[in-house]
């Protein structure tokens, strides 16, 4: 068929009237409004988005494993003293003494020893690897002595988690002394306060129900004993400020 300029069709409707032929123009179209226009773009970019959208995107690398796990799977001397020495760090700063200002000058940064002890057990390891099986022959009596060196070092490796092990179990009594430190004192401002209501609703004078004095001493005892913690648990740490043998 055949158009006009603006590309409408030339005879667009045909019908018949009283047996003659009458072709009607149809009115142009309307131009689509700017709306339209918009709408019809947005649904397009929707439909894209949509579509990237179901493209499965790459599953994300699973996070590498400290070094302290792989230790489970080794049994060796070295994995055993890393591995304990993490544990002990991890201990010590969940204990509410490690925040306790009482410790505040003798704070120390426990994860770089354990970083360091963790590498040097990952040399031990490596060396124990580089060093194979154990050979036949002459060759023998040369392994024997790497070997046993190597299971020296490490050991020497156990005596400075030993010290953070140590450090563990004397913050957890610095916690548990802080605590009945606490108690205490609180017993101490009530027993005040009772035994001025003794004294207030007796007709006797003398001692109240409060024992003020006996909680005083024990308040005195407890912070003795907490005193001679932070000084042992100073010098416990002082190892870890050597350089490794």
């Amino acid at each position: 068929m055949r158009t006009a300029d603006d590309g409408a069709a030339l005879w667009p409707d045909r019908y018949l009237t009283d047996g003659r032929l009458v072709v009607v123009r149809s009115p142009r179209r309307e131009a689509s409004s700017r709306r339209a226009r918009l709408r019809a773009v947005a649904v397009r970019l929707d439909r894209a988005a949509r579509a990237r959208l179901r493209v499965p995107s790459p599953a994300p690398e699973p996070p590498q494993p400290a070094p302290e796990a792989a230790f489970a799977a080794w049994d060796t001397t070295e994995a055993r003293v890393a591995a304990a020495a993490g544990r002990a760090w991890t201990e010590t700063v969940r204990e509410p003494s490690w925040s306790s200002p009482l410790l505040a000058a003798s704070r120390f940064d426990g994860r770089a020893d354990v970083d360091r002890i963790v590498d040097l057990a990952l040399r031990i390891r490596s060396a124990r690897v580089s060093l194979g099986l154990r050979p036949a022959g002459t060759a023998a009596e040369y392994w024997d002595r790497q070997s046993a060196a190597l299971e020296a070092a490490a050991l020497r490796l156990g005596r400075r988690a030993d010290a953070l092990i140590r450090y563990r179990d004397q913050a957890a009594l610095l916690s548990a002394e802080l605590r009945q430190l606490a108690d205490l004192e609180r017993l101490e401002r009530s027993a005040a306060e009772v035994d001025g209501i003794t004294a207030a609703t007796s007709a006797l004078s003398g001692r109240g129900d409060g024992d003020l004095r006996g909680v005083a001493d024990e308040i005195a005892a407890v912070r003795g004993a907490v005193a001679e913690l932070v000084e042992l648990m100073t010098r416990t740490r002082a190892p870890l400020a050597e350089p490794p043998d």
